[in-house]
């Protein structure tokens, strides 16, 4: 991959600051900065015809009031350019984009699109661009996204018209989703696996907005916090894919950034000042009879912008608890202290530094302590007897696989590339500080080669030696919904009662102009603005993938493509011969074989087994149906196959 940029070359606003090979990724890596509005630019630029960009901001919290995530929902419901209610619906209707979201994370807020068509990738590019710099932020978009009050019906429809025959409500997009989020327990223990751990800093608060919070969040504080956060200076621009960089630059500083408001950069959110003595902390959830708890130990670990410590940290977690037969994994499930490990186990690389969490779901409240002490007991005998050889090759062969594994997870590959680069670039380091898989990970099996115990070493720095760590325990607390529920109707009441007639009116006016343009359609003026693609920009090139068929007594079908090394094999078995009685037991079958052991190798050593040889071992039922009159046989070159319209339980493997 060329490009005939060069570093220090100033074009279309932009200063070339540094080109670097990016051989593992078979791209080149373009770091640029606009000169007058100081946004920063980073394009992976390869061959990849779906390109994909993405504007994201700085955004920590100063407070639980979700301003950043009613922002995120706000700026996406009409523009200066685009002045319809939801530009994104009415352009999805005519686009070939591929990913098209926006979300908010505890440290920034990011909008990524992409598309394999380039008229339709400018055309996002476009809308958002605007949408991000340019949004209206009216009043009713905040009632309808952010929160409101309004008065509803105990009675007949008229009622509403009367205030005083009527009951307060509040409600709103974000505020019902966090309400929604703060009655799961799992979503709970997610978000103080590192809440619990950085209470001096932004993390200590929700960026979602906790639906206590969120009503103090006023109309004039979301369109504030755009003013000073959506700023040139504190965007970072990522791209990725073959469109030349000088086409996109061009596009950026004729569309936004030519006239865009410098501002000032948020500054990198801080190290957490380490604590002397552990903590402990007791977090309700909303449940009925009968549940438990979930209970975890977090720690505070390493700088998330160093990736030699950060994929150390990675090699250490596949080591402990990367399948069932891993050593803490195992230690933990047989422990009989809990139903199950909990989902938030892991390690979180995301954020300012890396969280390491460890716990069990299902647990007796009165426990918590007790598996504490039992994953310290655990951790502390793994580190002194060594993590098994085997163990380490398995967890190294994980990480290989994760990394060198080009597919979909709900939306192109360069999402991920995506978070890497913003992982070390938000955070004050350079973009591609936490791109690159292969330096990093070839440092980490030199360290272990010159020193067997590296991990270990890891195990007693990080976990058994350091003081910066929590007890967080999620307890059930029955009734707490209803609690809620009931605090929430006394101070609606309260509100209620302190509302003049006037204030009454105001909130039945606003609820009605608000209903009002939520039932109407955009504007044909509105609707025009949007671009949409035509048939001359569609390709007629069909995409056609290599297909070899075999018959050499079992059918095999191939397909030759770029795998990065890695080979993907289905074993299809057909279970239509099987009586009908019995389909009601497959989904059982598929889901148990892949976790069971065999005779004389029960399933931990099978599970070890498994990960020092394949990249992946599961199981799927599959079923297709034919068209009316047509046959099932299939008459191929290389035979009759007796394929089509059939049931199949299938077992995959990937393999290196």
């Amino acid at each position: 991959m060329e490009t005939a940029l060069k570093e220090g070359q100033k074009i279309e606003g932009f200063e070339i600051i540094t080109i670097l090979p990016l051989e593992e990724l078979n791209a080149l890596g373009i770091y640029a900065r606009h000169s007058s509005s100081g946004a920063e630019l980073f394009h992976i630029r390869n061959e990849d015809k779906e390109n994909l960009f993405a504007f994201a901001f700085s955004t920590p919290s100063m407070n639980s009031t979700g301003v950043a995530h009613v922002l995120e929902h706000s700026v996406l419901c009409g523009s200066q350019r685009y002045p319809l209610k939801d530009a994104f619906i009415v352009l999805a209707q005519g686009s070939l984009q591929t990913f098209l979201n926006a979300m908010t994370y505890p440290d920034k807020t990011v909008y990524p699109a992409s598309s394999t068509n380039r008229k339709d990738y400018f055309n996002l590019m476009s809308v958002y661009g605007d949408a991000v710099f340019h949004p209206l932020l009216e009043e009713w978009t905040f009632m309808q996204e952010g929160h409101r009050l309004r008065f509803e019906e105990p009675g007949s429809p008229s009622d509403q018209n009367n205030p005083r025959a009527s009951k307060l409500a509040r409600l709103g997009v974000v505020y019902n989703e966090m309400k929604g989020n703060y009655s799961s327990m799992d979503s709970i223990a997610a978000d103080w696996t590192f809440r619990s751990v950085f209470p001096d800093t932004p993390y200590a608060y929700d960026s979602g907005g906790d639906p206590d919070e969120i009503p103090h969040l006023t109309w004039e504080a979301l369109r504030s916090f755009h003013q000073k956060q959506y700023v040139g200076a504190n965007c970072k621009i990522f791209l990725c894919g073959d469109i030349p960089t000088e086409e996109q630059l061009q596009f950026l500083n004729s569309h936004f950034l030519k006239d865009l408001d410098r501002g000032t950069p948020v500054a990198p959110i801080a190290k957490a000042e380490r604590w002397s003595e552990p903590r402990r902390l007791s977090v309700p959830y909303p449940a009925t009879d009968g549940q438990k708890s979930t209970v975890f130990v977090s720690w505070l670990c390493s700088d998330s912008t160093d990736p030699v410590e950060t994929l150390s940290l990675a090699v250490l977690t596949e080591a402990l608890l990367g399948h069932d037969g891993s050593p803490l994994s195992r230690a933990l499930v047989e422990s009989s202290l809990g139903e199950d490990i909990s989902p938030v186990t892991g390690l979180e690389g995301e954020l300012r530094e890396t969280v390491f969490s460890v716990g069990l779901r299902g647990v007796e409240s009165e426990n918590a302590e007790k598996v504490e002490q039992f994953i310290f007991t655990t951790l502390s005998a793994i580190e002194e007897r060594g993590i098994p050889p085997e163990e380490i090759s398995a967890a190294l062969l994980s990480l290989e696989f994760s990394n060198r594994e080009i597919r979909r997870a709900g939306g192109p590959y360069s999402l991920v590339w995506m978070r890497r680069v913003l992982r070390s670039w938000l955070h004050g380091a350079s973009p591609w500080g936490n791109l690159l898989f292969v330096p990093p990970f070839t440092e980490v099996k030199q360290r272990i080669a010159e020193n067997p115990r590296y991990l270990e070493g890891l195990i007693k720095k990080y976990l058994l030696a350091n003081p910066h760590r929590s007890l967080v325990s999620v307890d059930p607390e029955v009734g707490l919904l209803e609690r809620k529920e009931e605090a929430l109707r006394s101070e609606l009441d309260r509100i209620e009662k302190n509302l003049s007639l006037e204030e009454r009116k105001s909130i039945i006016e606003k609820t009605k102009q608000l209903e009002a343009i939520q039932s109407q359609g955009d504007s044909p003026e509105a609707l025009a603005t949007i671009p949409h693609l035509s048939l001359a920009d569609l390709s007629q090139e069909v995409e056609i993938l290599d297909r070899r068929f075999f018959n050499d007594g079992i059918a095999l079908v191939a397909h030759d493509q770029f795998t990065n090394g890695i080979s993907y094999f289905d074993f299809a078995f057909p279970v239509d011969i099987l009586p009908s009685e019995d389909y009601a037991w497959l989904p059982l079958l598929s889901r148990t074989i892949p976790g069971l052991g065999l005779p004389e190798m029960d399933y931990g050593s099978l599970s070890s087994l498994l990960a020092q040889t394949v990249g992946g071992f599961s199981a799927l039922l599959h079923t297709s149906s034919l068209a009316p009159g047509a046959s099932r046989s299939v008459a191929l070159p290389a035979g009759i196959l007796d394929l089509a319209g059939r049931d199949w339980l299938i077992f995959r493997v990937k393999v290196l």
